[in-house]
């Protein structure tokens, strides 16, 4: 950590220590996960009091943007508050997006003993969920890449072919995120992240990048072949197009998940 994000870090504390109506202060972001730029801001998160997050909530004050207190010029804190029951929540049935948020998160300081365990729960990849989600980027990579694609070459449909493209990269990509164990960060890292992946198909990201810029048969192939050749994903090819009906066709029986967010 540098000594600015230190010494401003030190400032952020002493800003919410000693307020009665916060548990406790996280520190997340690129700083924690030690990726950040000279001048990066200070990601923090702010876990408060049910009563507190209520009336921030009604308010429409869960995000704050503080400035003038950091010891750089560009510096500043950027907040989200928090209380005790979204984190349980979260280490329970979190998206990768947010379980992502806390990896590498640190404690600053917290009057609940409980917070700590909780935040490890939140970073723990959910093992028995592996399977489900291998399934489900299947059959979003198998559909969008067969008779989807199909359907917008032969309707000359540009949406379609260019939310196919979409989605067989990002399907495919989730299946590896899935094998290597780590979260999906966000639409905005999806290829940067993946390309850290420490398991995955030679030249994958290039095979991705060739699908979304030439959205062509052959380039869909290649990419395709690629992720399902990779290794042995324990799944019945065949099955796709029941799993596709019911996660994706069918799922608002039971939720308005949005898969591209889980």
């Amino acid at each position: 950590m540098l000594k600015h994000h230190a010494e401003s870090l030190q400032i952020m504390r002493e800003h919410f220590q000693g307020n009665d109506d916060v548990l406790a202060l996280i520190l997340g972001g690129s700083i924690a996960k030690g990726e950040a730029r000279p001048d990066s801001d200070l990601d923090g998160m702010v876990i408060i009091t049910d009563q507190a997050y209520a009336k921030r909530k009604a308010e429409g004050q869960l995000v704050e943007y503080i400035s003038g207190k950091c010891t750089y010029p560009e510096g500043y804190f950027d907040i989200k508050y928090f209380d005790k029951n979204y984190l349980e929540a979260a280490a329970k049935l979190g998206s990768d997006p947010t379980r992502n948020s806390f990896v590498k998160s640190k404690v600053i300081f917290s009057s609940d003993s409980d917070i700590e365990k909780i935040i490890e729960q939140i970073q723990t990849y959910p093992q028995n969920e592996k399977l489900e989600r291998i399934l489900l980027f299947h059959s979003i990579l198998r559909y969008a890449s067969g008779y989807f694609y199909q359907s917008g070459i032969r309707n000359n449909d540009q949406y379609m072919l260019d939310k196919c493209c979409f989605e067989i990269v990002y399907a495919g990509l989730r299946m590896l995120y899935v094998h290597n164990e780590v979260f999906f960060p966000c639409h905005l890292r999806l290829i940067e992240y993946a390309n850290r992946l420490a398991h995955k198909p030679d030249n994958i990201i290039d095979l991705a990048k060739a699908v979304n810029e030439k959205k062509d048969a052959d380039s869909i192939k290649a990419f395709v072949d690629a992720i399902l050749n990779f290794t042995d994903w324990g799944i019945e090819p065949s099955s796709y197009a029941s799993v596709y009906i019911e996660r994706m066709e069918q799922t608002w029986q039971f939720s308005n998940d949005n898969v591209y967010e889980l």
